[in-house]
């Protein structure tokens, strides 16, 4: 199921926002694998939301340690995934699952938590906000054609 879920949020990610996101990466695998390395890694973690036995809702974090001479904070953990079932939004299922996450980040003694929510994508921006994360860089891009 979880699979299933991630691999919608994938897709959904691509056709709305993200055209240079990789529908291969569902197709051969590599999102089951990058998933289930996420679930079996100490510095990453999971939590699902369910209505009894369906699952609803997910959320994935990773800690990286991005040491640089010029920041004092080191290690960082990234909202790397979440989604909910559209018909579970606005439940406050996931402000819960943001909170687990902050949770487990504090006991892991990270120095932030991050996400990179599309800039286009107000509703999640807005979502984050409201559940104290905060502006704090933006990130620019040139795209290159292939030839």
């Amino acid at each position: 199921m979880l699979r299933k879920m991630n691999a919608e949020h994938f897709l959904h990610e691509r056709t709305d926002y993200d055209k240079t996101l990789c529908s291969q990466w569902v197709a051969d695998g590599r999102e089951e694998e990058f998933l289930a390395r996420a679930i079996a890694d100490s510095d990453a973690c999971v939590f699902v939301a369910q209505d009894g036995d369906k699952l609803v809702g997910y959320i994935e974090s990773r800690i990286w340690n991005g040491k640089t001479p010029w920041r004092t904070v080191d290690t960082k953990a990234e909202i790397v995934n979440i989604f909910m079932d559209e018909k579970y939004r606005g439940q406050k299922i996931g402000s819960r699952l943001i909170k687990k996450v902050l949770a487990w980040a504090r006991d892991k003694k990270v120095g932030a938590v991050i996400v990179d929510p599309y800039v286009t994508n107000a509703r999640a921006i807005k979502f984050y906000r409201r559940n104290g994360l905060k502006d704090y860089t933006l990130r620019l891009e040139a795209r290159f054609k292939k030839s």
